[in-house]
């Protein structure tokens, strides 16, 4: 992963259209998140309605920069 991320240091994790988080994204996502920016690239998260209240309820949403839909750019 960490190649990858060298290459790609901006990221958004889009889970707009996401239904459920389960355990091992709600994990994933901060060790991502510290992995991005210990190589100075930058982390952002548009969650659905559903995500945002799993990671509110984890008191996890303070630690991620929310993305608008009109934020992303699409190649």
């Amino acid at each position: 992963m960490a190649r990858t991320l060298s290459h790609h240091p901006h990221l958004v994790f889009d889970r707009a259209g996401a239904t459920f988080a389960e355990a091992a994204f709600l994990s994933a996502l901060p060790q991502t998140c510290m992995t991005v920016l210990a190589q100075g690239g930058s982390a952002g998260l548009r969650p659905s309605t559903r995500v945002h209240h799993l990671l509110s309820l984890a008191g996890a949403i303070a630690l991620f920069p929310l993305i608008a839909p009109e934020q992303l750019k699409h190649p």
